[in-house]
């Protein structure tokens, strides 16, 4: 009996451990290392990158945005400017946005230096029409070229698209017009946010495990049960 205490302990501990690492479970599904976050009025951004393979083996970052709050759902959409470290210009990445509704993209490596390097801005619409950016680099945001005043017969710069097909291979295909560079009524939260604060979870799965530990060593110090 008491070494079936034993099993069920554990197998509670096992549960309630299964439960803290799943929290959130959205931000955990593609998981990896904080790339920017932020939010305000109710709406929670959170990028996060991991290095991948593609379906040819090469190496890619994959990037992915979890999104949180009102508009966040079906009708929202999330695109990706990155911009190498050294280099001038900065490509457009288009996400898809996968059954948990966490918006993401492959996105080749060769040749553009280590991903962590990169300056990463996720230009985010709602399906209420706000617009919202986050970006490890608030000082200067990759984005869009501005258009060049047309005069002179001047063509504007196109942009590439650079992101790996789900299960296929990489592509690059060139905008037919310039992109559109963001609306005056973008707003960078980066960093910010008032929501739940970040140590808030940490600190749940802290308490989970402290809670793991005192039952377990409960049940160890039962006394032996006398039908054993």
């Amino acid at each position: 009996m008491r070494a079936r205490r034993l099993v069920d302990a554990r197998s509670l501990a096992a549960v309630l451990a299964a439960g803290a690492l799943g929290l959130p479970a959205s931000a955990a599904a593609h998981g990896g290392i904080t790339v920017a976050q932020g939010g305000s009025g109710g709406v929670r951004i959170l990028v996060q990158g991991t290095e991948a393979a593609a379906a040819d083996g090469s190496p890619v970052a994959d990037l992915s945005t979890t999104l949180d709050g009102a508009g966040s759902g079906a009708g929202s959409r999330v695109v990706y400017w990155i911009r190498p470290k050294g280099r001038e210009r900065a490509f457009r990445v288009r996400t898809a946005r996968d059954e948990r509704g966490i918006h993401h993209a492959e996105i080749r490596t060769a040749n553009r230096g280590s991903w962590q390097d990169w300056d990463v801005a996720a230009y985010v619409t709602l399906s209420t029409g706000r617009e919202l950016r986050v970006t490890n680099d608030r000082s200067d945001p990759p984005g869009p070229p501005e258009a060049p005043a047309p005069s002179g017969g001047t063509t504007p710069p196109t942009t590439t698209t650079e992101a790996v097909p789900p299960g296929g291979a990489d592509t690059t295909t060139s905008d037919a017009a310039p992109a559109a560079a963001p609306s005056s009524g973008v707003e960078d939260v980066s960093g910010e946010g008032d929501g739940t604060p970040g140590w808030v979870v940490p600190s749940i799965v802290v308490l989970v495990v402290l809670g793991i530990v005192a039952v377990v060593v409960r049940q160890r110090r039962l006394p032996p049960d006398p039908r054993d």
